[in-house]
């Protein structure tokens, strides 16, 4: 997701910078000030919902690098588009490649040779998994029997956490997967809205910073 702000043409209009150096510094100010106002309100958002890592992920560059011009933009985007992308838009989440589930890894699903977080990995790593179907209002799920559970995997060791099933007789397992059949993201973000306030900012910064200049040329 790439959110641009610039100043257009009829920004100018109702302004009068009668030389060319000091409309660029104007500019250059105007979009420096807003661009880095919105990098800022993002990063909040982001921060306040998702953490550090995404909220650190948004950018900003400033064209033309390094000088001023009449023409300057700002340039915000982000390193986690996806992400960004998916709660901007309360996307709905489904399975791939024509599967049934969305498997939700618990703690005790841990990483197997350096390979992702899946069950497909586990499977290859030999830790053999069992599909429990979903029932009484709970979610389906893929376990590890104990006879499983007490092997080790690519140098890995793995836990017994439920009891339940030893006190009635059965044998004791280890949820390694939730499985669901699709997931509804939160809308988190609303990025047009951002958009449009920074638009604002920008006539709104271009004003003081023109005010600014001409207070300070000599009569």
């Amino acid at each position: 997701m790439r959110l641009q702000v610039s100043i257009e043409q009829n920004a100018l209009a109702g302004f009068a910078v009668a030389e060319e150096k000091s409309l660029a510094s104007v500019s250059s100010k105007t979009i420096r000030s807003s661009g880095t106002k919105l990098r800022a309100r993002l990063q909040l958002d982001a921060q306040s919902s998702l953490g550090p890592k995404i909220a650190n992920a948004w950018r900003m560059k400033q064209y033309p690098e390094g000088q001023e011009s009449a023409k300057a933009a700002a340039l915000i985007y982000t390193k986690a588009p996806n992400i960004i992308d998916a709660f901007d838009k309360g996307s709905l989440i489904r399975p791939t490649r024509g599967g049934r589930y969305l498997a939700i890894p618990t703690p005790n699903a841990r990483r197997v040779r350096g390979e992702k977080v899946n069950p497909r990995s586990f499977e290859a790593a030999g830790i053999k998994l069992q599909f429990i179907p979903a029932r009484r209002g709970k979610p389906a799920l893929l376990v590890n029997r104990d006879d499983f559970a007490s092997r080790r995997g690519g140098g890995v060791s793995f836990r017994n956490t439920t009891k339940t099933g030893k006190r009635r007789g059965r044998s004791q397992f280890t949820v390694f997967f939730i499985l669901i059949p699709q997931v509804k993201l939160q809308k988190l973000f609303d990025l047009d809205q951002r958009a449009q306030e920074a638009q604002a900012d920008v006539a709104a910064s271009f004003a003081r910073f023109s005010q600014q200049e001409d207070a300070n040329r000599p009569s």
